[in-house]
């Protein structure tokens, strides 16, 4: 199974060299070919698939290699069966869950980009596909490490890396707190933004960590469709919240590392402000 894998991704980025030389279209393996990519090929099969919110669907994907990992925050090359599709999607679960259970899970927004099209209208519970992890922008502290606080900075569909690096932050700080060793992570600070309420992926997976106080969260809508006595999230005008999040709020600390996730549109007026921000 493992060369079966391994032969079909080589094909695969191989065919991605070749369109490249023909085509201006900047597809997953054109974005990312520089990047780093763990050596480990696997299978996987979907187990379970449901509506997220009115335009995603959440995957939940058996791994067949019990050595494949991830970092939180990285994404995996997503091999559709039976054609030379691949897909880009950022994990939106933390790596002691891949350790722990086998699984990993993807959140994937609909459009016309033909690997979301066939997640949307193909993919079913048991369909398989072959996967590669990869990308040079995680968060893997060392257990000795010092802790730094972080602000994490989300539109639409970018909340998946950034939800896993908070569930990874929630793993370590409680087996820092069941061995008394280990990394302890700071509270984190996220924005996070998207163009309706219902869009906001996580919510209630942010609401616990809040309760927890792993986190503190400031949501934005950027469209309409905010009930007034909703106090739950803020209304924003505009799609880019560079404005919004360059000015402080109450507690955050500094200084911070900032990490930015979301579609380019969206992140690329923030830059100057988010490497203004990392300290």
């Amino acid at each position: 199974m493992y060369h079966s894998a391994l032969r079909r991704i080589t094909s695969v980025l191989r065919y991605s060299i070749l369109r490249r030389m023909s085509s201006s279209r900047k597809e997953h393996l054109d974005v990312t070919a520089g990047q780093f990519r763990h050596d480990l090929v696997s299978g996987a099969e979907v187990v379970d698939k449901r509506l997220i919110s009115p335009t995603v669907y959440g995957l939940t994907l058996k791994v067949e290699d019990p050595n494949f990992g991830f970092h939180a925050g990285q994404w995996v090359d997503f091999c559709i069966p039976g054609t030379n599709l691949v897909g880009g999607y950022s994990m939106c679960s933390a790596p002691d869950q891949l350790r722990m259970e086998g699984t990993l899970e993807l959140a994937v927004k609909r459009s016309s980009w033909p690997p979301a099209v066939w997640i949307h209208q193909q993919c079913r519970v048991g369909s398989r596909v072959t996967l590669k992890a990869g990308g040079n922008f995680f968060f893997h502290p060392a257990p000795q490490d010092p802790a730094r606080p972080l602000l994490l900075v989300a539109g639409g569909v970018g909340i998946n890396p950034l939800v896993s690096i908070l569930r990874h932050c929630r793993h370590l700080r409680a087996e820092s707190r069941r061995t008394g060793a280990g990394y302890v992570p700071r509270p984190v600070e996220l924005l996070y933004s998207a163009r309706s309420r219902h869009e906001l992926i996580f919510r209630d997976t942010i609401a616990r960590m809040a309760d927890e106080g792993l986190v503190t969260a400031n949501l934005f809508v950027t469209g309409n469709g905010v009930p007034v006595d909703d106090t739950s999230c803020h209304r924003q005008t505009g799609a880019c919240p560079a404005r919004t999040w360059s000015r402080p709020w109450p507690g955050w600390a500094a200084p911070r590392s900032v990490t930015c996730a979301g579609p380019a549109p969206w992140w690329r007026p923030s830059r100057g402000v988010c490497s203004a921000g990392s300290g």
